[in-house]
C-alpha cells in the first residue's frame, strides 16, 4: 500500500527491498528499485539497487552510474557512504583491490551503521586496512561491534552487540545465526544459542542454519528428543551445500550421543567428504573438529588426525573460534592420557 501511496519515496523504496530481500525474493526487491526514476540520482536509492542485485546473484549494471554519484561532489560525505561502499565491495569480488580499498576508505568518512559493518567485512580482505575506532561509535553500529570483537577473540563482547544487534533487526536472520554459533562454539553458552535461534526462527522458520544452530544446542543440553524434532522439520537434502554439511554432521553428533557410534561416525565422514569435494575449508576443519571431540569422548580417536586437523584450522588463518576450539582438543586429549 505505501509503495501504491507514494513509489517514489527512498523510505519506502528501501524498506520495501529490504521486505522482498527477507522473503527470500531478491529479484523483485532488485526489480523495484532498478525501475524507480531516482535510482541514477539518488545515491540511497543507488546503492540498494546495487545491493539487491548482488543478492540476486548478479553484478548491477549501475555501478558505473554509481561511481559518478560518489565522485559527483553533490553529496555530503554521509549520503554517499552506502553507495561508496556498495560499489567498493562489487570492486572487490571483481579483483579491483586498489580501487576498493579507496572507495571504502572514502564510505567511512562520514559513515552510516552498515557502512562501517561491511568496512569490518572487508578488513579481512585487505592487509593492513585499518579502521578508525571513532566510526564504530556511530548510531547502531551493532554488527559492526559484534564483528569487531569477535575478529579479536572477545567472545562475551561480540554476543553483548550481537544481541543489540538482533534486537534492531529482529527480521534478519544473521545476528542469529551469529549469535548461535559464537556462543556454542566459543563459550559453550547452549542455553544462550537455544534461545537466540529459536528468536531468529519466529521470523525466518525455513532457515537451515538457524534450525540446525538450534538443533545443536539443544544436543548438547542432551535435549536430544527436541532436537530430532528440529531436524525433522528441516526439508532434505538442503539445496546450500554449506547448510546440506552442517545438517550432515549434526545428525552425525545426534546419533553420537543415542550411543550409535557408527552411524554417527559415517555421517560426520560424508559431511567433511561433501565438504571437501566442493573447497569448504571451514566446513571442513569444523566437521573434524567436532568428529574429534565426539571421539574422544568415547576413547576411539586416533591421534594422527590431529595433524589434519591442525593444518584445516591453521590454513584458514587463525580463525579465533575454530583456535580456540582445536586447543580444547589438545586439552582433552593431555587430560585423557592423564
Amino acid at each position: 500500500m505505501a509503495l501504491k501511496l507514494d513509489p517514489t519515496n527512498r523510505f519506502v523504496l528501501r524498506s520495501a527491498s529490504r521486505l522482498f530481500a527477507h522473503l527470500d525474493d531478491p529479484e523483485r526487491a532488485n526489480i523495484l528499485l532498478s525501475k524507480s526514476s531516482g535510482v541514477l540520482s539518488d545515491p540511497w536509492l543507488t546503492a540498494a539497487e546495487i545491493a539487491t542485485a548482488g543478492l540476486a546473484g548478479r553484478r548491477s549494471q549501475n555501478i558505473k552510474s554509481g561511481l559518478r554519484l560518489v565522485n559527483s561532489g553533490k553529496f555530503s560525505s554521509l549520503a554517499i557512504s552506502e553507495l561508496a561502499s556498495a560499489v567498493a565491495t562489487e570492486e572487490l569480488f571483481s579483483g579491483a583491490t586498489a580501487k576498493s580499498r579507496k572507495l571504502f576508505k572514502q564510505s567511512l568518512i562520514h559513515p552510516t551503521d552498515n557502512t562501517v559493518a561491511q568496512a569490518e567485512w572487508a578488513k579481512s580482505r585487505f592487509p593492513n586496512f585499518a579502521i578508525n575506532n571513532d566510526v564504530f561509535e556511530v548510531p547502531r553500529a551493532f554488527e559492526a561491534n559484534a564483528l569487531r570483537e569477535y575478529h579479536v577473540g572477545n567472545w562475551e563482547e561480540a554476543l553483548t552487540h550481537i544481541t543489540d544487534w538482533h534486537r534492531d533487526e529482529p527480521f534478519s536472520s544473521q545476528p542469529a545465526i551469529m549469535g548461535s554459533y559464537l556462543a556454542s562454539i566459543a563459550l559453550e553458552d547452549y542455553e544462550f544459542a537455544a534461545s537466540i535461534a529459536r528468536e531468529g526462527r519466529k521470523a525466518n522458520k525455513e532457515d537451515k542454519t538457524l534450525a540446525n544452530n538450534l538443533a545443536f544446542a539443544l544436543i548438547n543440553q542432551n535435549k536430544l528428543k527436541l532436537a530430532e524434532e528440529v531436524l525433522g522439520e528441516v526439508s532434505r537434502p538442503a539445496e546450500d551445500i554449506q547448510e546440506e554439511v552442517a545438517l550432515l554432521a549434526t545428525e552425525g553428533l545426534l546419533e553420537f550421543r543415542k550411543g550409535n557410534i557408527e552411524r554417527g561416525t559415517f555421517l560426520y565422514h560424508a559431511a567433511i567428504e561433501k565438504s571437501e569435494l566442493h573447497s569448504l575449508d571451514t566446513m571442513t576443519a569444523l566437521a573434524d573438529l567436532f568428529l574429534a571431540k565426539e571421539q574422544i569422548n568415547v576413547g576411539i580417536f586416533n591421534h594422527k588426525s590431529l595433524d589434519k586437523i591442525s593444518g584445516e584450522v591453521n590454513k584458514l588463518g587463525g580463525r579465533p573460534e575454530l583456535v580456540l576450539f582445536l586447543n580444547k582438543i589438545i586439552d582433552d586429549l593431555d587430560n585423557n592420557k592423564q
